[in-house]
């Protein structure tokens, strides 16, 4: 054999392991880059598809016709608890800071049996409106429920107290109720906060 061809031969020889190289080298990385893409491809699918709902369900507010319905519950809410405010406070003054101790029906009148008939009618607002809210607002509107409960517990616990004549046991009822109402504003404050529709203001 000549020096030519053997060169040649050689040559051959080594472009044909070249391109079984390159062959191989394309076998192994092929999955490898398709796994990557893949990989990447479903991520963004996913980020994508779940970023919407969460954050519809952090921003959940009130549908306008639910908050125009609210407005009129909260307005007889506050109308009501607001003169009982001032009732609690001059009954609780008249009839346990006095020596002369006033008649706690006459006293308090009507105030008991209007909070807890506007204080029922809000539960049933905020109650059934809580599958249709999420996030700030579903908080906001747990938090009034279980205030608002409390202030109706309260209020007919101390209207059985003034029934029943049993004066005593009524003080702590007065002050519990009291309590319960101031919180059940603030929480009324929050709950306007979070709950009211975007633009509505």
């Amino acid at each position: 054999m000549s020096v030519g061809s053997s060169s040649r031969a050689l040559t051959s020889i080594t472009a044909r392991r070249s391109r079984r190289a390159v062959v191989l080298c394309a076998l192994v990385l092929a999955p490898v880059l398709a796994g990557c893409g893949g990989g990447d491809d479903s991520t963004s699918e996913t980020s994508t598809a779940t970023a919407p709902a969460t954050t519809r369900e952090q921003n959940e507010r009130l549908t306008p016709a639910a908050w125009a319905d609210y407005e009129d519950v909260a307005a007889e809410a506050r109308t009501v608890n607001s003169k009982a405010i001032a009732t609690f406070k001059t009954c609780r003054r008249l009839i346990y800071g006095s020596e002369e101790r006033a008649n706690a029906s006459e006293c308090f009148g009507d105030s008991l049996t209007n909070l807890v008939t506007v204080g029922k009618s809000t539960l049933t607002f905020l109650e059934g409106g809580q599958a249709d809210v999420a996030g700030a607002c579903a908080k906001a509107n747990a938090e009034l429920t279980g205030y608002v409960k409390l202030y109706v517990a309260s209020a007919q616990s101390l209207s059985n107290s003034v029934d029943e004549d049993e004066i005593a046991a009524a003080q702590p009822t007065v002050d519990n109720a009291l309590t319960a109402l101031k919180r059940a504003r603030a929480a009324d404050v929050a709950f306007v906060a979070a709950c009211e529709p975007t633009g509505s203001a």
